[in-house]
């Protein structure tokens, strides 16, 4: 009988390469976004098999649970996709606050110019690039969290020992616990 989760832990530096990058420029306004939005996370490759398909992941920072999420499959396609090239690159780049992606609603950015002063919110304040753009959407809470450990998020891409601050957790369902007919939905 096949088991109905596959489970997994990986340290980010083990899913993950850091690569170094242009800041974003805004198309309507040509306004380039603040310098440390940088980095893109590029998934490795590594355990292909186990990160493809639907399931539960969790996103931990030196043991503290940040994130709970779900994958059901890509483009509506059962046991599609891989959670670390569909998800796990987004949870870096936000979390960070360092990722070429990033961005906010309107309204969230107007919080977040309203939170403490800091580098961070004044480099992202300074510039309207990051307001109602940006592919990865993010949240008053994951500045403030990138606020609190900035000492060791400003270097990242020097650092490497950084990156494995971050644990990734994936329970798989196995696509062979499931009758063929059962439907996207369904899963």
């Amino acid at each position: 009988m096949t088991a109905l989760l596959q489970t997994g832990a990986w340290k980010a530096g083990e899913l993950f390469r850091i690569e170094l990058r242009e800041p974003r420029t805004r198309k309507d306004t040509g306004e380039t976004a603040p310098e440390i939005f940088n980095l893109e996370f590029r998934y490795n490759g590594v355990d292909d098999a186990l990160l493809r398909g639907g399931g539960i992941y969790a996103v931990h920072y030196r043991g503290e649970l940040l994130y709970v999420g779900t994958l059901t499959g890509k483009a509506k396609t059962k046991f599609g996709g891989n959670v670390a090239e569909e998800r796990f690159w987004k949870h870096l780049e936000a979390q960070t606050m360092r990722g070429r992606s990033v961005g906010f609603t309107p309204n969230n950015y107007k919080l977040v110019c309203e939170m403490a002063d800091h580098p961070l919110v004044e480099s992202i304040s300074q510039n309207g690039v990051l307001d109602g753009n940006g592919a990865v959407k993010s949240y008053p809470r994951k500045v403030a969290f990138a606020m609190r450990h900035w000492n060791e998020i400003s270097r990242i891409e020097t650092d490497p020992a950084v990156l494995d601050n971050f644990t990734f957790c994936y329970g798989r369902l196995s696509p062979d616990a499931y009758d063929p007919a059962i439907s996207y939905q369904q899963l």
